[in-house]
């Protein structure tokens, strides 16, 4: 455990009505502010707006020394086919976070996509702390970060003269990556199913929160903050465990969810309660603020002498839970230029595509189409035809998923480094036949996911497929469905497609072998190999996009890149569908 200098039967102070600062200060309450974050994901596009934002906040909370913590899942950028490429958007991100100046992050699954030895390498260029209470750092080159990485750091407010202990988890469902036993350390036992290894973890991180909770409290330490990066389900369960009671806040991540304010359990709204009470009976807090650096939150609450949030006379907290849109955000200009020059420096020996004089901002949205992927798509056919092998010349389709791409194209000097921003994973393509059947079977397995979720990622093909989707107001909720569909110019049954008619498809190699598009594109029980060139090197669809862009949207003579954002292929129907005595009924919008 570090310390830092910066900021049984239990009986629950609660009052009529909420107090005014001076009269929780007679009382002898402490006020706690934090401003917090999670799950970022690399969103350079929004970047400068969360930095502005946070910054602001960071000055006008300045009287209460406001700690500021991110729940993890900030370093996301992974890229299979360039690794210096991988690096450097990865320093770029670290950079970033060091202008937010965070006191603290955990760490999420992202964090260590691309291996420890590489987080290591950007944690000697980081200007923030890590606490991570169920991490082995033995036999890891993370070892060496004492000072920066810690079970638990004690944290003192120097203007009230309150501490709190930090705690920091990382998730324990993270199977992908072979990690040895950096999670909670665990390590895979030989023929150990996945269930097991999480069930496995998840004791183990219960186990160290207990031990450090009670170091934390044989040091006087009565308010707990944990930052989490397990997701609202695990935090949910982990905080009902004896084991784990003195947590007081979660600032937490990896579920995406959003809580803005206070709901509390058994709600008339049926919302996902953010205030739980622990098995002694203290109200604990969970924030999080959905992701893509599309929000931050501000907490502000009072405890008392015992380490107990305050709560009025009906139970409801005496404090505020705000979360501040990023895009209502005027970037300052000096952060916005500083973070220019960083990305300039950084990607300045990269080959040159052109210029962008006014900005390629297409639809980003998962359940539309996003015609910078379609472009990436049509670029990777051209691709495969100039440089794949001979069995992928005459590919007939490609698709991706809408969550690829994150952002548009700024305007200024464009090269294949800063192309990249625009993407978050940069992973081969694999190359299968698909029946019209196996197409249609997967455009609504995704729809159907995405309305079970409340949250979509829909496929993006080459321009060579067109659909339509309906959207409908089922009950108060969106829900999309497939309509129609056109391949290659045919006009397909979307109620009973051909079985037999195959067509030659690349697909990205990420999702392919997982439940992420169901098993569609399974034959035998497999899917196809890699999309290579001619000496066996996987063809990069951000490399086909950069072709497309020079041979399709360059001026000639002023080097000028133009593209055009308005949606082709992917037309939504928006329908309204009020619900009476149980019956339907659809009424054209």
């Amino acid at each position: 455990m570090n310390t830092v200098n910066s900021f049984t039967n239990i009986k629950i102070l609660s009052f009529g009505r909420n107090l005014t600062p001076q009269e929780h200060r007679k009382k002898g309450h402490v006020e706690a502010t934090f401003i917090y974050t999670n799950d970022t994901h690399g969103s350079i596009a929004n970047m400068d707006k969360l930095i502005t934002g946070i910054k602001q906040k960071q000055k006008e909370l300045k009287p209460k020394a406001p700690l500021t913590i991110s729940a993890g899942d900030d370093l996301l950028y992974y890229n299979t086919l360039n690794k210096k490429l991988e690096q450097d958007r990865r320093l770029l991100l670290v950079k970033a976070l060091n202008q937010i100046k965070p006191d603290f992050i955990a760490l999420g699954d992202h964090e260590v996509d691309n291996g420890l030895d590489q987080l290591a390498e950007l944690l000697r260029k980081a200007n923030f702390k890590v606490v991570l209470t169920n991490g082995d750092l033995e036999d890891t080159p993370l070892k060496k970060f004492k000072k920066k990485i810690a079970k638990s750091f004690i944290v003192e407010n120097p203007q009230n003269g309150a501490k709190f202990g930090l705690l920091g988890l990382t998730p324990e469902d993270e199977t992908y990556y072979e990690l040895g036993k950096f999670v909670a350390g665990v390590k895979r036992e030989e023929s150990e199913s996945t269930e097991s290894l999480v069930k496995r973890r998840l004791e183990a991180t219960i186990n160290a929160i207990q031990e450090e909770i009670k170091i934390l409290e044989s040091k006087g330490i009565n308010k707990i903050v944990l930052a989490s990066h397990l997701g609202y389900e695990k935090d949910t369960q982990l905080v009902k465990d004896p084991r784990t009671d003195g947590i007081d806040i979660i600032i937490e991540g990896h579920s995406h969810d959003s809580f803005e304010g206070f709901t509390y359990e058994k709600n008339k709204e049926g919302k996902k309660p953010n205030v739980l009470y622990s098995p002694s009976g203290k109200p604990i807090i969970i924030v999080q603020a959905g992701c893509n650096a599309e929000k931050f939150g501000l907490l502000n609450l009072w405890f008392d002498k015992n380490g107990i949030i305050v709560t009025n006379k009906n139970g409801k907290i005496d404090g505020k839970n705000e979360h501040f849109l990023t895009k209502k955000i005027e970037p300052d200009t000096k952060i916005k230029k500083n973070l220019d020059k960083t990305i300039q420096k950084i990607f300045k020996d990269y080959p040159r595509i052109g210029i962008v004089k006014e900005p390629i901002n297409p639809i980003i949205s998962r359940d539309k189409e996003n015609t910078l992927l379609t472009a990436t798509l049509d670029g990777f056919l051209e691709l495969a035809k100039k440089k794949g092998t001979d069995d992928i010349k005459d590919l007939d389709l490609a698709m991706i998923n809408s969550s690829t791409v994150r952002a548009g194209i700024n305007k200024g000097e464009l090269n294949e480094g800063t192309l990249s921003l625009s993407f978050v994973f940069e992973v081969p393509m694999v190359k299968t036949k698909a029946s019209e059947k196996q197409i249609v079977d997967t455009l609504k397995f995704a729809l159907d996911k995405g309305n079970k979720r409340g949250a979509y990622d829909i496929p993006q093909f080459s321009s060579a497929v067109e659909y339509q989707i309906t959207e409908e107001l089922e009950d108060g909720k969106k829900k999309l469905s497939l309509s129609g569909l056109t391949i290659k110019g045919k006009k397909i049954n979307i109620d009973n497609p051909d079985t037999d008619k195959k067509y030659k498809i690349a697909v990205r190699q990420i999702y392919s072998d997982t439940d992420y598009w169901g098993t569609a594109f399974y034959n035998d029980g497999k899917i196809g190999e890699r999309c290579t060139d001619t000496n066996g090197k996987p063809l990069n669809y951000v490399e086909g996009l950069a072709n497309y862009l020079k041979k399709h949207c360059k001026d000639p003579k002023t080097g000028e890149i133009n593209l055009d954002t308005n949606p082709k292929i992917i037309k939504i129907n928006k329908t309204t569908t009020p619900t009476f005595s149980g019956k339907k009924l659809v009424l054209q919008a």
